[in-house]
């Protein structure tokens, strides 16, 4: 008769540890595709929208968000990595970030959109505009309408207040009337109602009138990013391969 020892214990500490390294190099692979997932969003928002500003364009990237708490780690128990986008998975802490986050979201949800947004006509009289489209010219490939002649600037508009909520402007800027008409040389802006902000000049005894811009309360965005379509291309295997090289990576390392 044969009697057969079986020494399990260096079996058991080898499969605890490889467990153990399955699970680091699992939290690693997560985070690194994370962050590789962050910046192709990144660069397929400023890619796919026109944004002229290179400030601006920073801006809409830091709209993708992977912050140092939204990282897997075992040891805190929190296992998955989370990519957030302003206005969709988190909300923004200010109100330039939150003006971002829905430009964002409206261009990848798409569809019609309306808008109920008041403007002030004559007389300090409200009338609902919704959106506004720049008048042909105003805005071109090279270069975007000057922010001194937005709604909010020419006091038309709504804009932030300092102490919370959203005020109008106390006047409008533009040309100043004096007995007998506008002064020469002057520009004074208005709105139409249910038609659009125009600008009239006075230019000696005669004026001109140009449009600026146009109102529609209803529009159709075409679905220009599809965030979650571009997250998960390709998801899977980069995921794979990343876990891969990070648990050789494990391995060779391990105490």
């Amino acid at each position: 008769m044969f009697r057969v020892r079986f020494e399990t214990r260096p079996l058991l500490r080898d499969l605890t540890n490889q467990q153990k390294q399955h699970e680091f190099a699992l939290d690693l692979a997560k985070n690194r595709t994370v962050e590789e997932r962050q910046a192709a969003l990144q660069q397929h928002i400023t890619t796919n929208l026109t944004i002229r500003q290179t400030s601006a364009r920073t801006q809409f990237r830091r709209a993708v968000r992977f912050g140092r708490e939204d990282r897997a780690d075992r040891r805190r128990g929190q296992r998955a990595a989370t990519l957030r986008v302003l206005g969709a998975t988190t909300a923004a802490t200010t109100d330039l970030f939150r003006r971002f986050g829905a430009m964002i979201l409206r261009q990848d949800d798409g569809g019609p959109a309306t808008s109920s947004r008041l403007y002030r006509a004559q007389n300090n009289q409200f009338t609902v505009g919704g959106f506004i489209i720049p008048a042909p010219g105003l805005r071109t490939a090279a270069r975007g309408v000057p922010r001194s002649l937005y709604p909010t600037a020419l006091g038309l508009s709504t804009r932030s207040a300092i102490a919370g909520g959203d005020e109008f402007a106390r006047q409008y800027k533009g040309g100043a009337k004096k007995r007998g008409g506008f002064r020469k040389g002057t520009r004074y802006f208005f709105v139409k109602e249910g038609v659009g902000i125009f600008q009239r000049q006075q230019l000696g005894k005669e004026s001109e009138y140009d449009a600026v811009w146009f109102f529609r309360t209803r529009i159709t965005l075409p679905k220009r990013l599809d965030l979650a379509g571009t997250f998960q291309q390709g998801l899977a295997e980069q995921l794979r391969a990343n876990y891969v090289g990070f648990f050789a990576f494990a391995m060779r390392t391990a105490k």
